[in-house]
């Protein structure tokens, strides 16, 4: 961006307006709460694959292929992602969360542990959850009801995830054990096993949309934990904050927040949580 003309900036922006409120019309996503940045440089990506040079004839495209804002869309949402991605949080997911939560549900005669992954991608996230609350679990897996909401912009990630087949490269820090547990060789890569499937629930659901406080799947939210990772970096400040809000809105008392590396919570938010570990950004409500 730094090397376009100040016109050629204007035009660019009057584009990303253009596109911004036709994606709103057709699919009911608000693009406006995300970065400029982010925006422009998928549309120049997408110019350049399509061999555009021109900014004007790229909306022409836009607006009259039908496919081409699924295609954006999906370039927007940044899906890489893979099992146990970030093994330190798994760790202490592993050894320290999740046995808190089972440990509190128990001693308070409750079987339910509730779980939002906001952003999940093809479901490598929410499906790592399930396998370790799967082990953790072990005999007593079957008395217990997991409910793991896992939500994404992107259609044809969710579809990915609710097959439940994954290459080789997504499984890299997956513990041979856990490989060898709940994965099956098959043609097209290798399949889930069909019980930790069944404990997630997938859903297209705009984070930012309003009126929409928890995934409609999940009824009134009240979750134990919530994984929001690597999302906000591609929000501005407000929709970070608006983000944010409806975690606290749909957390129980003493449950966990997760957000990425590279992400925090807006200071005047703040006194609703507990600093957990700063460094891998996991917070507890109060």
């Amino acid at each position: 961006m730094s090397f376009l003309s100040p016109r050629i900036g204007i035009i660019m922006l009057l584009i990303v307006e253009d596109i911004t409120k036709e994606i709103k019309q057709r699919y009911d996503v608000d693009l406006n709460s995300y970065a400029n940045k982010l925006l422009i440089s998928t549309i120049n990506k997408r110019m350049f694959k399509l061999d555009f040079t021109m900014q004007q004839t790229y909306l022409d495209f836009f607006h009259t292929d039908p496919d081409e804002a699924v295609v954006l869309l999906q370039q927007i949402g940044v899906n890489v992602s893979s099992f146990f991605r970030n093994p330190m949080v798994y760790s202490i997911l592993e050894q320290r969360i999740l046995p808190e939560l089972i440990e509190r549900k128990r001693k308070q005669g409750l079987n339910e542990i509730r779980i939002w992954s906001a952003g999940c991608a093809s479901g490598e996230e929410p499906y790592s959850i399930a396998i370790l609350i799967h082990q953790l679990l072990k005999k007593s897996f079957k008395q217990w009801r997991i409910h793991i909401f896992a939500t994404d912009i992107d259609r044809e990630s969710l579809n990915q995830a609710v097959q439940g087949t994954f290459s080789r490269d997504r499984l890299q820090d997956t513990r041979l054990g856990i490989y060898d547990a709940y994965f099956t060789r098959v043609d097209a890569g290798y399949s889930l096993a069909p019980e930790v499937r069944q404990m997630v629930n997938f859903s297209f659901e705009d984070l930012l949309s309003s009126g929409k406080v928890a995934p409609a799947a999940s009824i009134f939210g009240s979750f134990d934990l919530i994984l929001c990772r690597n999302v906000l970096i591609y929000f501005n400040k407000s929709a970070q904050k608006v983000a944010i809000q409806k975690f606290i809105k749909t957390l129980t008392s003493k449950s966990y927040l997760i957000l990425g590396e590279s992400e925090c919570i807006d200071k005047n938010l703040k006194s609703a949580f507990m600093e957990i570990d700063i460094i891998n950004r996991i917070y507890k409500t109060k």
